[in-house]
Formats: C-alpha cells, sequence, structure tokens
C-alpha cells in the first residue's frame, strides 16, 4: 500500500505541513514547553509535522482498534541518528521529550511503511507550521531583522529500490529577510515551486 501525503494543497494554493522560523533569534519571550500530541490512526500519524520547543513532552497515542504500532524516531531529516523506538499498541499512550533543537523523523516499523511524520524542535517559540490554509502565525517578535526560514519535506517520489518506504528528493528550504516593527503584523510568502 502506497499513501503519500508529502504534499497537501488547498484550493487556492497554499501549502500545508511546512515548518516557517525565524532563524538565531536569541531574544523574546521564553518558549511554551507544552505538550503535544501525535495520533496514530487510520495507519497515519496526524499530525503529520509539529513543530516544539526544547524541552516538550511529545505524546503519541494508538487509535487504531487492535492495530499494533511502533515509533521509531530519528533525528536529522534524513535519519541519520537513532533516538528512541518503542512499541505502541492500541489504546496506550506513550511519552518522550524533546531533548534537542533540529529536525527528527518518526516512522512505523510495524508493517506499515508509508507513515512517517516529522518534528521540529526550536530554542524559541518563533516557529510555527503551516495549517490547512498553507497560513502561518509567529507571535509576538520583538522588533529587528530577521531570517524567516521554510523547511518543507519534499514532494517528489525518489523510490529506492528494495525498500517498501517512500522516499522523496530533498527537502525544501527556503529563506528571506524580515523586518519587524513594533506593533504592526508582517505578511511574508513564500512560493514553493514544482520541483
Amino acid at each position: 500500500m502506497k499513501v503519500d501525503l508529502s504534499i497537501t494543497i488547498a484550493p487556492d494554493g497554499g501549502v500545508q505541513g511546512a515548518v516557517l522560523y525565524l532563524a538565531d533569534i536569541t531574544r523574546g519571550v521564553a518558549p511554551s514547553r507544552e505538550a503535544v500530541t501525535i495520533d496514530q490512526r487510520n495507519c497515519r500519524y496526524a499530525p503529520r509535522v509539529v513543530s516544539v520547543a526544547v524541552g516538550a513532552e511529545l505524546r503519541f497515542t494508538n487509535n487504531d482498534p487492535d492495530v499494533f504500532h511502533n515509533v521509531h524516531g530519528y533525528y536529522g531529516a534524513d535519519g541519520d541518528e537513532g533516538w528512541f523506538n518503542e512499541a505502541s499498541p492500541a489504546g496506550v499512550t506513550l511519552s518522550r521529550r524533546v531533548q534537542r533543537a533540529g529536525v527528527a523523523r518518526l516512522q512505523c516499523d510495524s508493517g506499515h511503511t508509508w507513515m512517517l511524520a516529522w518534528v521540529h524542535a526550536f530554542p524559541h517559540p518563533y516557529h510555527a507550521v503551516s495549517d490547512a490554509t498553507g497560513t502561518y502565525v509567529l507571535r509576538n517578535v520583538p522588533p529587528g531583522i530577521y531570517r524567516l526560514r521554510l523547511w518543507h519535506e519534499g514532494w517528489r517520489r525518489a523510490d529506492v529500490a528494495g525498500d517498501p518506504r517512500p522516499h522523496f528528493t530533498a527537502h525544501v528550504e527556503m529563506e528571506r529577510p524580515v523586518t519587524v516593527n513594533a506593533d504592526t503584523t508582517v505578511t511574508t510568502d513564500f512560493t514553493l515551486g514544482s520541483g
């Protein structure tokens, strides 16, 4: 079974699941370490992409009755370093604390090779994941000039012989400068190409 959830596009062209964040910001409000839940439902991770503060708790629920999953976490967008690997039976909630900044990949090794999710962790609160309309909001940004970065997992298939997991071309990363003035709203759009 091949299920491709790598890109979700709204009718007006907005893209869901892009991570947007300020690079190298060292001031402002303290980050919230509120727990975030990733559900396993219909043999998919939901949400597929999350952004959290370092130190936040991730909770993994399995709401697939009579389906056994596992959550295998890897540090790095290409999964170069193991983080944890834990069984996830139906009706059980697992918990893991995010220990360091960066991106981590999650997958299910219980025969559900299409199950894939991403966790982006930051030492500050200025990050968000675009919603179903492609909209994102970074709140309470102190005045200044910043680099606004975008990350998307990529969507062109690049299957690997002998590996049933979905593989995609390189992750999409973009950046643009943004100036924030006191008591104003700044709108910044990114356009993802066809490749």
